[in-house]
């Protein structure tokens, strides 16, 4: 097996399995640690895992190469990646120092860009980072960001994603969620109505991922438009 090299490891994030995850910064990687094996090569921007057998393959980004792309895990690329925080859902969420971005690598694989501009610093007001460094996940569920160079401590309202599905004579709307929040679902009938109307009461969530059934447009012509608003 290839000797791992972590000349600057910075931003340790502990998953309820037990795993690691470490921004190894100098190698331009996100390295895993887990009981099976896996490993995150962030110095070398890249996600690495080593399996019990020592075979080493790549998850996410590509060894010695910096950059910024998003995409699915062999076509993602890392700058410098500071701090990580995993949410409960098995996201990870990645602050990209020299990019001035906040990444996401969900657990399938795919790497975003969720804030900031890539190569642009900026000041608060312009919803841009200058050097991001440390992250973590606060109760809530939002994203609380060290943005170093503009020496401020700022708030990221994670994105989740929303899913829309048939479902017998209706149609089942699933989006992600935050144990403990309430979230109210809403429709609107094509897009030349105005009003946004209520699908179903509140919802507590009690698990990562939430659904509601919209049992009024059955039909598959039904042009209906769901958003998701999370009550505080």
């Amino acid at each position: 097996m290839p000797p791992v090299r972590r000349p600057l490891t910075l931003g340790p994030a502990v998953a309820p399995d037990g795993t690691i995850f470490l921004a190894d910064s100098g190698n331009h990687l996100i390295r895993i640690i887990a009981t099976n094996g896996i490993v995150s090569d962030a110095n070398n921007f890249t996600l690495r895992r080593v399996s019990a057998a020592e075979v080493v393959t790549t998850i996410a980004g590509a060894p010695g190469q910096d950059g910024s792309a998003d995409g699915p895990g062999a076509s993602a690329r890392f700058g410098k990646p500071a701090e990580l925080a995993l949410a409960p859902n098995g996201t990870l969420y990645i602050a990209d120092a020299a990019q001035h971005t906040i990444r996401r690598l969900t657990p399938d694989g795919h790497v975003s860009t969720v804030a900031g501009l890539v190569g642009a610093d900026g000041a608060n007001g312009l919803a841009r980072f200058f050097n991001p460094y440390g992250l973590a996940i606060a109760a809530r569920g939002h994203l609380v960001v060290a943005d170093t160079y503009n020496q401020t401590v700022r708030e990221l309202l994670a994105p989740f994603a929303v899913g829309v599905a048939a479902s017998g004579n209706g149609r089942i709307v699933v989006w992600e969620a935050v144990v403990g929040m309430s979230y109210q679902a809403q429709f609107i009938d094509g897009l030349a109505a105005q009003v946004w109307q209520n699908l179903s009461p509140p919802i507590s969530a009690s698990s990562t991922t939430v659904s509601v059934i919209d049992f009024s447009s059955p039909g598959s012509s039904s042009s209906s438009f769901y958003r998701i608003l999370r009550i505080d």
